[in-house]
């Protein structure tokens, strides 16, 4: 309860109010063709920072508009951009405009931050980025932002563990080669240096950007093999309340021998959301509930989450945003099936078994912008981690904190160079009876210049120079380079080409962890080296026909040190430990076609992905990485009705530890992956109530595989959800 308060605490703001004695501007956004109204067009000021989101109604109010001449810009995906220039609103004075968007029929080119750390369209960075957006989310009926992050192309999971083209095998739950962000802030644990997805609630994105390739240049470690950056929704400008229930029961096993419990197995959700302005304050709050009695004995989990985000608009140019997340879960522990004959139960030593955890994170964040294209960025962060278990002889626990501090500046010089340059610094302690008490710190400066030589022609180049220091470990001193081109032969035509290094410090949890659990010896290693990378990739994006849109690309990461683990099988039985491979490369090619029929009601998708990863030296493919990996789906919409199938494929795993047969029941039981998933959802209101209801069969096929050894995937299951605004 004292970290609740903490966070709470760090994410009050003042509630004052007064006024700027400038105008206002309110309006509603709609559809040209239609005049239906458009719910999230992002409707803003240029160049300042104040602007809104158009509500449930298509209705949105911008307050505090500055005495001066100014571009009001509108944006949505599927809409071409508007913009109405010399807008003048005097003091006092409110203006009403009725903005209609023109649709467009292939949704390609959204606005993304994350690939050059300020706002482009998507065509204009020089590495590949895929983006889903809320409704996608919405759609796909998700308890946590990780279960849809798995259509992505190119993307798959070794349990909660995110690969992104192969970047990473499977570590054991300690170290992440992708850098996850919520608003731009890093979110990896000081311990195990890993992700915690369900600390994000679903019902808060606005979108999630995903980019594929080392991003070490702007986000140093951890970043070496992509980054995931989650954008929170922006904040209400009227008041809006919204609850969201989700309730879903798991089907039966296809086998029924597989059967292990008598009752049905359920699940449920459960969140409450409340936004409102005061004054030049805004404020947005959610409180959710999680209960999953799981598919697998000894697999259930209970989890309350919190959320918390607030803006105070100091004038139309500087703003303070704090926001802070909290996770309070106990879940039960299972890890491999106690025989290939009985997979949905865990070894007998394992009943009873369970972690209990909280996190909290908060940070504060300060903008000013100067111009259309200058302002400055400061923030500070703290993501603090606590959790223990009763899991082998004494159990284990461990507290850590990360405290971070980045300022940056992004500026206009002259009229072709677009510059980006920062400073960030974080500090961590760990306290753990696994990891020992540890420190660390990391210092780094990084710069990025973006040169429009011509209209079609844009190159990008930046470096960032990082200290590591991690505790008894020597410091790691490294200059991530990386440059890049976008060419953009014809409206409809651009090229693109990037090139740069990446690297990554070890996790506390790689170098220094020390225990046994099912049967397993962790070992430490504080000899770890940091691993280093350079990537290369080469792609292309273009719109063949007004109804069809085409991004392929070709890839190759060359890894020295790359840090995976390794088992043997030793005296006192199999053990494991982190170590530095000394050659490793991932290479392959990326192609996804987007079609848009009838008026955009109906929209197949396909994306394949082709992945050789190679450990150089053992001339082995590397462990646990697929090399064929397909995404396809269709969503079509008629009137307030729509209907959505998913389909993955992974191919089978080459290789894994064949040293796991000495404590789990055949580990090499690996079958490619086929899941099929469908959703259905129709939108409308009672009485002047918005509401949202949907339905969803996860994994129609009943199809069984796993996504690790010896660790079987989540069976059919059936979910229905309520979404209601008020």
């Amino acid at each position: 309860m004292k970290y609740i308060l903490i966070g709470v605490g760090l994410s009050v703001l003042s509630i004052a109010s007064f006024s700027f004695a400038q105008g206002t501007i309110d309006g509603a956004v709609v559809d040209r063709e239609t005049q239906l109204p458009l719910p999230g067009a992002n409707v803003f000021l240029q160049g300042t920072v104040i602007g809104s989101v158009t509500d449930s109604d298509g209705y949105f109010s911008i307050r505090n508009v500055p005495d001066e001449r100014i571009t009001l810009v509108v944006t949505m995906i599927g809409y071409a951009r508007f913009t109405q220039t010399d807008v003048h609103i005097a003091p006092g004075e409110t203006q009403s405009f009725t903005i209609e968007l023109r649709p467009t029929v292939i949704e390609t080119s959204p606005v993304v931050v994350t690939a050059t750390k300020t706002e482009r369209s998507l065509r204009d960075v020089p590495t590949s980025v895929s983006v889903m957006q809320s409704r996608e989310i919405e759609r796909r009926n998700v308890f946590s932002i990780d279960e849809v992050l798995r259509n992505i192309p190119g993307v798959h999971f070794n349990l909660s563990q995110i690969n992104i083209r192969g970047s990473s095998g499977y570590s054991h739950g300690a170290g992440s080669r992708v850098m996850l962000l919520v608003d731009g802030v890093p979110l990896l644990s000081g311990d195990s240096g890993e992700i915690t997805w369900e600390l994000i609630p679903v019902d808060q994105i606005e979108r999630v950007e995903v980019v594929k390739g080392a991003g070490s240049t702007l986000y140093g470690s951890s970043a070496l093999g992509g980054v995931v950056n989650i954008i929170t929704r922006d904040l209400p400008e009227r008041s809006m309340t919204a609850v969201r229930m989700q309730g879903g029961v798991y089907d039966k096993p296809h086998y029924s021998e597989w059967q292990w419990s008598e009752r049905s197995r359920y699940k449920h959700n459960m969140h409450i959301s409340h936004g409102q302005q005061i004054g030049n304050v805004q404020v947005v709050g959610s409180l959710g509930a999680l209960n999953d009695d799981s598919y697998r004995r000894n697999d259930s989990r209970r989890r309350i989450m919190g959320y918390l985000k607030g803006r105070y608009t100091l004038s139309p140019y500087q703003s303070l945003t704090v926001s802070s997340f909290f996770l309070n879960q106990i879940r039960h522990n299972f890890l491999y099936w106690s025989s290939f004959d009985n997979p949905l139960e865990p070894f007998e030593e394992q009943i009873g078994e369970e972690v209990e955890s909280f996190r909290i994170q908060s940070n504060v964040q300060y903008r000013h912008v100067f111009g259309s294209e200058s302002f400055l960025t400061a923030r500070t962060s703290w993501y603090h981690t606590d959790w223990e278990d009763n899991i082998g002889s004494n159990g284990n626990a461990s507290r850590s904190n990360v405290f971070g501090a980045e300022v940056q500046f992004n500026s206009t010089v002259g009229r072709s160079h677009f510059l980006v340059s920062g400073v960030d610094v974080s500090y961590h302690t760990v306290d753990s009876d696994i990891f020992g008490t540890r420190s660390g710190y990391v210092f780094a400066a990084y710069v990025q210049d973006e040169w429009n030589i011509t209209t079609p022609l844009r190159i990008t180049g930046g470096v960032r120079f990082d200290i590591t220091r991690l505790d008894t470990i020597d410091t790691f001193m490294n200059i991530s380079p990386r440059a890049g081109i976008v060419y953009t032969a014809l409206p409809h035509l651009t090229f693109r080409a990037s090139t740069g290094a990446g690297f990554r410090a070890p996790a506390v949890a790689e170098a220094f962890a020390m225990t046994a659990a099912s049967g397993l010896i962790v070992r430490p290693n504080p000899d770890l080296d940091a691993e280093r990378s350079w990537s290369f990739e080469a792609g292309v994006n273009a719109d063949i026909t007004n109804w069809m849109n085409i991004d392929a690309a070709v890839f190759q990461n060359e890894y020295s040190d790359m840090i995976e683990p390794e088992a043997r099988i030793e005296e006192e039985g199999l053990t494991a430990q982190f170590i530095n491979l000394v050659r490793a490369r991932v290479r392959g090619a990326e192609a996804g076609i987007t079609f848009s029929f009838f008026d955009r009601r109906l929209q197949p998708r396909v994306a394949y992905t082709f992945v050789d990863g190679r450990d150089l030296d053992l001339d082995e493919p590397l462990k646990y990485r697929h090399k064929h990996m397909l995404v396809t789906g269709m969503l079509a919409r008629y009137s307030v009705g729509w209907i959505e199938i998913d389909y993955r494929y992974l191919s089978k795993v080459e290789n894994i530890d064949d040293e796991l047969s000495i404590i789990v029941d055949k580990p090499d039981k690996q079958v490619p992956v086929h899941v099929v998933d469908i959703s259905a959802g129709v939108e409308g209101s009672i009485g002047g109530i918005p509401l949202r209801f949907s339905a969803s069969i996860k994994n129609l096929l009943q199809y069984h595989y796993v996504e690790f050894v010896a660790n079987v995937q989540p069976i059919r299951q059936y979910i229905a959800s309520l979404q209601v605004m008020m």
